[in-house]
């Protein structure tokens, strides 16, 4: 008995994929061994081996049995004996194989491979767990990489991955596949309440972010969040496609509503998918010449034209022709987009 519980406490220490090669040769060993044992018993190998593995499974489906002495002692001691304490060592290192990938997933240890994502840089309690919710419920199909330096994810779903990290080092922004990301959206660090300093550590992250495009020759899309009207010239010059304002903007909305009647619930209607109308975005990819002709397409079928991202004068550039570039923006609800979606893929496949 001695030796086998030494035996049993090496194996315990061997490596996971030793241990599984050993488990598996005891295996096929044992179903050869009891066929030549008792070759009237099991007819064929594969018997044997069913034999093997309901036993060592504690199943004991009971169909075969060893009939000889030889067989029923190579039974008690290579498979009662052995044959389930390595079989239960396998077992127990795969699910805690499991539990060690959870939890590291958890901590924002594990690298995302996936592409085609939206990066969500540093949590805020009120504004990114809004943000994050919002996009993994309005679209079913986007998945998240979070990136802070939270010992836990904060949010547990299927579709948000976290990182922990560094936001401004590479090695950070490689582990959440920065390079084949949608877009990437920096979130104003809330621990900082010095607006000055919170756009400098935002600013360092874009700059992060800028030198790592720079080196490996892609464009990465930024959107950033800012606290101070003031530091919009630096940035710019830090190459952020999209600047949000943070505390101004509310301020501004309120300023606004009190002036221009009305103004709220525009704001409220494009910001609220839930009050009927949403923003949403097409590509013209050639299917259209000048503004004027997609604006007359998009108002047949219930939607109307805001903007070709920040440019709101695309109505009187009516004749102006379309650039490559373009990222029209408009408004209506999930009906229209749906057809207007069919529509475009009909005129695409037309295309010469």
């Amino acid at each position: 008995m001695q030796f086998f519980l030494k035996m049993l406490g090496m194996v315990q220490k061997t490596r996971f994929r030793h241990l599984f090669f050993w488990a598996g040769g005891l295996l096929f060993l044992s179903a050869f061994v009891m066929r030549w044992l008792e070759p009237d018993t099991f007819p064929t190998v594969f018997d044997s081996f069913w034999y093997v593995m309901t036993t060592v499974t504690t199943v004991g489906y009971g169909d075969y049995s060893p009939e000889t002495t030889g067989g029923r002692l190579f039974a008690i001691i290579f498979l009662y004996l052995l044959g389930i304490g390595i079989l239960g060592m396998v077992i127990g290192k795969i699910v805690q194989f499991f539990s060690l990938y959870q939890q590291y997933k958890e901590e924002g240890k594990l690298s995302y491979h996936k592409k085609g994502h939206y990066i969500f840089i540093g949590w805020c309690e009120e504004k990114s767990k809004e943000a994050i919710s919002s996009v993994l419920f309005d679209y079913p199909e986007a998945e998240i990489v979070l990136i802070d330096t939270l010992e836990k994810c904060p949010i547990a779903h299927e579709r948000l991955h976290y990182i922990q990290g560094n936001l401004t080092e590479e090695s950070t922004l490689d582990k959440a596949n920065i390079r084949h990301c949608r877009r990437i959206s920096i979130f104003s660090p809330s621990h900082i309440h010095d607006s000055t300093l919170a756009d400098g550590h935002t600013l360092l992250i874009a700059a992060s972010i800028e030198a790592f495009s720079v080196k490996h020759g892609i464009e990465l899309y930024t959107i950033a969040e800012m606290r101070k009207e003031s530091h919009r010239a630096s940035f710019e010059k830090a190459n952020i496609d999209e600047i949000v304002l943070s505390t101004e903007s509310i301020a501004r909305m309120m300023a606004k509503a009190a002036v221009v009647e009305g103004s709220n619930q525009l704001f409220f209607q494009l910001l609220n998918d839930q009050a009927g109308h949403d923003l949403r975005q097409i590509r013209p990819e050639n299917l259209w010449a000048t503004y004027g002709e997609v604006n007359e397409w998009l108002e047949i079928r219930g939607a109307n034209l805001i903007s070709d991202r920040g440019d709101m004068s695309v109505i009187q550039k009516r004749n102006d022709r379309i650039p490559d570039s373009a990222c029209l923006l408009f408004s209506c609800d999930d009906d229209h987009y749906e057809q207007i979606l069919t529509e475009m893929t009909k005129m695409k496949t037309r295309l010469p």
